[in-house]
């Protein structure tokens, strides 16, 4: 559900009728009142969409640099109810350690006019800031959030930005601020989407996938505990124990039954997997099972 940014004149009298109403209805015990209004806007939610190479360089950045790291995202609203579309990123400068990113003001300002100067139009499309926090969570730091609040001050009443955090697990963190439609989305009212390009990476990778396939490791014995497949782990243990097969010794017929049920056991579990035995047809071997063990 997002929420409201500022208040509006409409809002304004709303609120100063509800108080004076609360005022009116008062009765103060302690010389003490207070009026409190929760404010959320309707069940609505947006959508942030990259197309997929501004989404490839902030991964890229992200993933290549050990430090934090900075950068701009060129933004414009989307035909959808909304939707905001990002379709470049730029980095700008900047001195970063390994928790902070620090702006070079002078030369930020020199980047900025030499952008506007160039006729690049990307330069008056730059609503979007974010930055990495490379292992570390995405949860804002209190500078991060300083730095929101200090970025929303100079933002037009028709305008929007877009704050994100990323890591190098892909972790995000998004906020949405649309001054305009005085609408604030989390990062839990946010659909992140990202475009396919036809000559992109993308299409490159689900290529990709068609034709390469797992290698799925199947266990089938043959023959004197030998496998011609890949085992599993535990039927490779049970192969190798039993990898050379000799001739049972003549069983003691005096065994307990608690001791039959033992071999019984042992047997049930080698002929799981397929094996085969010399005397398996000898009632008298402790590897014998008359109904479920292999004959050749």
């Amino acid at each position: 559900m997002s929420k409201i940014i500022r208040f509006t004149d409409e809002l304004v009298e709303k609120l100063r009728a509800e108080f004076e109403e609360e005022i009116k209805k008062a009765r103060i015990a302690d010389g003490k009142f207070s009026f409190s209004r929760s404010f959320n806007s309707v069940n609505d939610r947006a959508i942030l969409r990259f197309t997929e190479q501004a989404y490839l360089k902030m991964t890229a950045l992200v993933s290549n640099f050990e430090k934090e790291v900075a950068w701009h995202c060129v933004v414009n609203r989307g035909e959808e109810e909304n939707e905001y579309i990002v379709s470049d990123i730029l980095v700008y400068p900047q001195t970063v350690s390994g928790v902070h990113v620090d702006m070079d003001v002078d030369e930020y300002v020199e980047w900025i006019n030499k952008g506007i100067e160039d006729g690049d139009d990307r330069f008056f499309h730059l609503h979007g800031q974010g930055h990495s926090h490379v292992n570390m969570a995405v949860s804002p730091s209190p500078t991060d959030l300083d730095h929101q609040k200090e970025i929303l001050k100079d933002i037009r009443d028709n305008g929007f930005y877009v704050f994100m955090i990323w890591n190098k697990k892909d972790d995000h963190n998004l906020w949405i601020y649309d001054i305009q439609k005085n609408k604030m989305f989390e990062n839990k009212d946010i659909t992140l989407l990202i475009d396919e390009e036809d000559n992109g990476i993308s299409k490159f990778l689900r290529a990709a996938r068609q034709i390469v396939k797992e290698n799925r490791p199947v266990t089938q014995y043959s023959g004197y505990g030998g496998y011609n497949n890949t085992p599993t782990k535990a039927a490779a243990t049970v192969q190798s124990s039993y990898s050379t097969p000799t001739k049972a010794a003549e069983p003691d017929k005096k065994k307990s039954k608690a001791e039959k049920t033992k071999v019984k056991a042992s047997a049930t579990c080698l002929t799981s997997y397929g094996g085969y035995w010399e005397d398996d047809n000898d009632p008298t071997s402790p590897f014998y099972v008359r109904d479920n063990f292999y004959q050749y």
